[in-house]
């Protein structure tokens, strides 16, 4: 995939307005010949993949990096980096955690070039022209959906709340121009747009998946039907259209691809695997370790070590995992322990990191799994379908909800004779996704005060739109017209 990548970057690499325009003849012509076969359209496929794997996306900082850091799962302190710690306080202004936004901001935008790119190119080819040709064009609209609508989730206001605010630019060509801004709601409805384009492209592919070693072997490694459906039952979520959320979360739940894990495999069936039962979609990354060694367990001597506090967020999130005779044996209490005969005081965050890759040089996430990070897993269906059935059809939105918590060890509610409420489903949703990037935006959906817990004693802050928005970084309006300058150029 590093070869993947590269080659990509070569035809495709970002460049100023000057040098794109100097070298784009010769560009063309590498472009004709990677996109003139299946097998080149794939490699383009593979290496945008692998960017989506890299520490400034999903291999890190869109999930625990930066937005898991705002969540406040970990107690930070000066001592961990300025820019985290800057970020795990909401300090937006600071020039650190500034700098971090703007490189997300920016690979978010480099990869959503290479996905135009091969979309144009795609476009410009017949759909006879090859076998595979709707599902790589599926892939590749849903790709490029997924990442706008994440960053307008960081960057810009709620949409249920603020539709007409600014939003981002919803970049759909690989070109030097600039892409002017779209409102939240507009991007909203592109990425929806984009998806159900997606989705139209990805069934139609379906009747030409065969057996065999092929593109299609492995398709939780790809943007397939199910991730763009559930993909889909997360955006209809975020914009509070419950009901639609939830007729694309059954059909995840109920297209018979995927179940929930058992709970005697909850304990490491996540760490650096994409999962195996429940993973609807993944990134292939067999390169997590160093990078979890280094600023998780101090490992490596430039690495930091960001400790968990458990009394900090037992105290404020009552028990993020307690077990009981009412409740049951919680089971996702082992993804944060000890490793295994480590004397030292310290827990480890084993969801994250396979204990077996502490100190292991070898490669070896046991048979039939695939090293990865999980973008979207089974349980998430569950949990949409309890909140948007919560009014309306509170007993089915509560079976939805036993059925899921029951492979996690818990006692069902129907059984303790306990209806389910909102908070219920919020406190499982905190507990679920820990370390995955998720908990952040239902924090800002519902507009929640946040308890820091990196202060002594604890810091209230008030939810605000200020408070959910990362800062987009300056130089994206370094060459843009203001509304007036515009119109009178018009």
């Amino acid at each position: 995939m590093k070869i993947y990548v590269l080659i990509l970057g070569l035809v495709i690499g970002m460049c100023s307005c000057d040098d794109f325009l100097t070298v784009r003849p010769k560009s063309d012509i590498l472009e004709r010949d990677l996109f003139a076969t299946s097998e080149g359209v794939e490699d383009a496929l593979y290496g945008i993949y692998a960017s989506l794997g890299h520490s400034a996306l999903y291999g890190e900082d869109m999930t625990w990096g930066v937005v898991d850091l705002m969540a406040q799962y970990f107690l930070l302190t000066p001592n961990h980096g300025n820019d985290r710690y800057a970020i795990g306080q909401f300090s937006h202004e600071n020039t650190d955690a500034r700098a971090r936004y703007g490189t997300m901001w920016t690979e978010v935008y480099k990869t959503i070039g290479y996905t135009n790119n091969l979309i144009n190119n795609l476009l410009d080819k017949d759909e006879n022209s090859m076998r595979y040709y709707s599902t790589y064009l599926g892939e590749a609209l849903g790709i490029r959906a997924f990442l706008h609508f994440d960053l307008v989730r960081l960057f810009a206001a709620h949409v249920a709340r603020e539709p007409e605010a600014r939003g981002i630019p919803y970049v759909r060509q690989w070109t030097p121009l600039v892409t002017p801004f779209s409102t939240v709601e507009e991007v909203y409805t592109a990425v929806i747009k984009d998806l159900k384009e997606s989705e139209r492209f990805l069934t139609k592919g379906m009747e030409k998946i065969g057996e065999g070693n092929d593109f299609t072997n492995i398709p939780q490694i790809h943007f397939n039907l199910y991730a763009c459906q559930a993909t889909l039952a997360r955006v209809y979520w975020m914009k509070e259209d419950l009901d639609s959320a939830a007729i694309y979360a059954r059909k995840v739940v109920e297209c018979g691809k995927f179940q929930l894990a058992q709970s005697t495999e909850i304990k490491e069936f996540v760490a650096q695997i994409i999962a195996t039962e429940e993973g609807i979609w993944g990134i292939y990354n067999d390169q997590l370790t160093e990078t979890y060694q280094k600023n998780f367990y101090g490992i490596s001597q430039t690495g930091m070590d960001v400790t968990l506090y458990p009394n900090a967020l037992y105290t404020l999130f009552d028990d993020l995992y307690p077990s009981g005779v009412d409740v049951g044996n919680e089971m996702r209490v082992g993804w944060i322990r000890k490793k295994t005969g480590d004397a030292r005081a310290k827990d480890y965050f084993m969801k994250l990191l396979l204990e077996s890759k502490m100190t292991a040089s070898q490669l070896d996430y046991g048979e039939g799994n695939l090293a990865g990070i999980n973008m979207i897993r089974l349980p998430e269906m569950y949990l949409i379908l309890a909140e948007a059935l919560l009014e309306k059809e509170p007993e089915t939105a509560r079976d939805y909800f036993d059925t899921f918590i029951a492979t996690r060890g818990l006692n069902r509610f129907k059984d303790r004779g306990k209806s389910l409420t909102l908070e219920d489903i919020n406190r499982e949703r905190k507990k679920e996704f820990f370390g995955e990037g998720q908990e952040f935006y239902n924090m800002k959906r519902q507009m929640r005060d946040v308890y820091l817990t990196a202060t002594s004693p604890y810091t209230l802050l008030t939810g605000t739109e200020e408070l959910y928005t990362l800062l987009i970084p300056d130089s994206e309006f370094e060459y843009r017209y203001d509304d007036e300058e515009e119109s009178d150029i018009n």
